[in-house]
């Protein structure tokens, strides 16, 4: 299947928001029914999948969220062959100058073109996806759908707390959560509103027209980044205000999951076993978790635009 897509009407539903599973179908088993009671219905939202191809399975895993408001389904296969053919076609269409130009992103070394030429880990595969999100949620727009909130996330996160509220969270800024951040920004999960999310979306227009070169030098370590940075210093150059909330999930999966980076490992903590992935990502959203059964107040879990340590004040 080269392109699978299928839209419904959307529900005119004032003020309703839309959560977008991006990325691939990782865990889908694992956590499907936790997404379903932990974020799509406690924020009564829709629903939309952009999701590259990854197995004859996937569409089987998408039918376990039938019983969700699914408004568009995305499901392509561009980044066979470490996005060669993607990147022909493109090619064709520049100058020789240009064409020298965008080659200088490959002089850069790290993650943050992961799964590009064989490239390890998933930045640019994120990248991509974001890009082709972007354009399927310009057709929804044009079809009539006014979302104002955007919670963008993937299948293989595990919510310990229910997501924060989203009248608790300022339409002007950026949300993201705690840790994960690597000196850029997490990029696991980032609540977006009409204001900001086309600037979320826009790291690979960005690389497209150029415009990236601008700024990407500036957050190198040595030559080297990864996509949590490229992700900050694109904000930071769309002017973006970022903010954050404890974060109250980790990364999980089975040891036959598929991965780009880390792999999956088990952890007895307090009599239950966890599965996965960032030891540090776990036990501090088994932290948070702890700290918000105790005070029951998403307000105390909000906190100012941060610095890349995380440290900050309450709103």
């Amino acid at each position: 299947m080269d392109n699978m897509t299928s839209t419904k009407n959307v529900t005119e539903v004032e003020n309703r928001p839309v959560v977008i599973l991006v990325g691939t179908l990782r865990a889908v088993d694992l956590t499907y029914k936790n997404l379903i009671e932990k974020v799509i219905e406690p924020l009564n939202a829709d629903l939309i999948f952009c999701v590259s191809q990854m197995s004859s399975e996937d569409e089987a895993c998408i039918e376990k969220f039938r019983g969700c408001n699914i408004v568009d389904i995305c499901i392509y296969e561009d980044g066979k062959n470490g996005y060669q053919n993607f990147l022909d076609k493109f090619f064709h269409q520049l100058t020789p100058e240009k064409q020298r130009q965008w080659h200088k992103y490959f002089d850069i070394e790290g993650n943050w073109l992961g799964g590009l030429k064989g490239r390890r880990g998933s930045g640019f595969h994120l990248n991509f996806n974001y890009w082709q999100l972007f354009k399927r949620l310009q057709n929804l727009k044009k079809g009539g759908s006014d979302y104002q909130r955007f919670i963008i996330t993937r299948t293989d996160l595990f919510w310990l707390v229910e997501h924060p509220p989203l009248n608790l969270l300022e339409p002007k800024l950026l949300w993201i959560p705690t840790g994960e951040n690597y000196n850029g920004y997490n990029d696991r999960h980032a609540i977006c509103s009409d204001q900001n999310v086309a600037d979320y979306l826009s790291l690979f227009e960005f690389m497209l027209s150029l415009k990236a070169l601008v700024y990407i030098y500036n957050d190198l370590d040595g030559n080297n980044l990864n996509h949590e940075r490229h992700l900050k210093s694109h904000l930071d150059y769309c002017g973006v205000e970022v903010a954050r909330f404890k974060n109250v999930a980790y990364l999980t999966g089975d040891k036959q999951s598929t991965t780009n980076w880390a792999s999956v490992k088990t952890k007895l903590i307090e009599g239950k076993e966890y599965a996965y992935k960032y030891e540090e990502e776990l036990l501090s959203s088994l932290k948070h978790m702890k700290e918000f059964s105790f005070h029951k107040n998403w307000d105390m879990m909000l906190l100012e635009k941060t610095k890349e340590n995380d440290s900050s004040k309450k709103l």
